[in-house]
């Protein structure tokens, strides 16, 4: 077995941090690129193929390394507890995820949400035309009518890829494969 020295068990703990929040954006868009696999070492990589959720595969990786940096000495019992905390709150934060993900709702609650916000609209548009004149009424209107349009076009996409999107990594891929390249 290699003995790893502490700043290398911590930049594999910084990368499979962030091969977990590619691992999660994907595994919650649904989608198959694999843009997660780049922060990760082959070994890592071959050992993933036996879990169903990447994810969490990944959150355990990073416990075990956690324990083995509190086995070897450079990580005391106070901070080890206060990072262990923190991958169990990242684990939480992924179950909350996966279960909005999951949630239908139903139509009457889209259908009455949007009735009532019209009805606000309607009496609001009503009540400022009194102070600002007639014009009020359709800058109050477009605007209104531009919002509903747009949230028409997004609702229920938050965790799908658009194709217009660059990825939330795109920046750090490009930045470590550039480190990787002058090491």
């Amino acid at each position: 077995m290699r003995i790893e020295y502490p700043n290398e068990l911590a930049i594999r703990l910084i990368c499979c941090h962030l091969g977990f929040v590619h691992a999660l954006k994907q595994s919650l868009r649904r989608t198959h690129a694999a843009d997660y696999q780049c922060y990760l070492e082959p070994s890592d990589l071959t050992r993933l193929t036996r879990y169903t959720t990447i994810p969490a595969a990944l959150l355990d990786r990073q416990a075990e390394d956690l324990q083995t940096l509190r086995q070897t000495g450079p990580v005391d019992g106070f901070a080890f507890l206060a990072l262990n905390e923190l991958l169990v709150r990242f684990s939480d934060s992924m179950g909350r995820c996966e279960r909005i993900k999951n949630t239908l709702f139903p139509v009457t609650y889209w259908y009455f949400t949007r009735v009532f916000i019209w009805l606000l609209i309607v009496i609001l548009t009503i009540d400022v035309a009194e102070e600002a004149g007639r014009w009020s009424i359709g800058l109050v209107s477009w605007v209104c009518l531009s919002c509903d349009a747009s949230e028409r076009a997004e609702s229920g996409q938050s965790f799908r890829w658009q194709s217009g999107q660059r990825p939330a990594g795109f920046a750090c891929v490009h930045h470590r494969n550039q480190r990787l390249a002058n090491a």
